[in-house]
């Protein structure tokens, strides 16, 4: 008899755990670029997507934009790439615009988006330093999870490069043009939306023709 009570003692125990861990919620806290199956909200362009370009009356400076329109159970999120260039055989003509433009590739969202970041220290004289942040690229199948460095634990910018090639006379001492310039190769962008991570796949080969291949992100 003492044996019985104390077995069913154990499995009231057992059970009480058991549920407790049924109702705890399920954290999905780790994705790898490029993976995705049926957890997955994912999307692949029938034909990769660009900025489309519209260039100045000099023919020398060009600005284009391609936008995601991001699917998710919230509702849809809206990613602009812009891109920057410049017109090699136009550049004598540079000092007759202001501000001067330069080229540059450039990420922006409104709202509910964190892309993966990664940053450098420049000098800012004096002594000082700053840490100047841009998107990371990833590789293929490169783990992002919750404790990723995220853009809103960096500021409120809601902006920010991927590569750029400002003036010489200008930014920070010793600041490079960014860790997608002449990355000519296909990288993946990680991301958090209020908790779900996904990803978005950039063919980066001709940095002058980034193409925007697919994204998916957790449902």
């Amino acid at each position: 008899m003492k044996n019985y009570f104390t077995i069913s003692i154990l499995l009231i125990i057992l059970t009480t755990i058991a549920c407790g861990k049924d109702n705890e919620p399920e954290i999905n806290d780790s994705i790898q670029m490029g993976y995705h199956d049926d957890s997955f909200i994912y999307h692949k362009y029938a034909s990769p997507i660009s900025p489309i370009m519209v260039w100045d009356s000099l023919n020398l400076h060009a600005i284009g934009e391609a936008t995601i329109h991001l699917q998710t159970n919230n509702g849809t999120v809206d990613i602009v790439f812009t891109l920057s260039l410049l017109n090699p055989d136009s550049i004598h003509l540079i000092n007759s615009v202001s501000p001067e433009p330069y080229p540059y590739l450039y990420l922006k969202w409104l709202a509910d988006f964190d892309p993966v970041a990664e940053y450098e220290t420049v000098y800012v004289g004096q002594g000082g330093s700053a840490k100047v942040f841009s998107i990371k690229p990833l590789d293929y199948m490169a783990t992002i999870d919750n404790s990723s460095t995220y853009t809103s634990r960096l500021s409120e910018n809601r902006s920010l490069r991927l590569w750029e090639v400002p003036p010489s006379d200008s930014g920070p001492q010793g600041l490079t043009n960014g860790p997608w310039h002449n990355l000519a190769s296909i990288k993946y962008i990680g991301f958090n939306n209020n908790g779900k991570l996904g990803w978005i796949k950039i063919d980066n080969t001709n940095q002058l023709q980034p193409k925007i291949i697919s994204w998916a992100i957790r449902n």
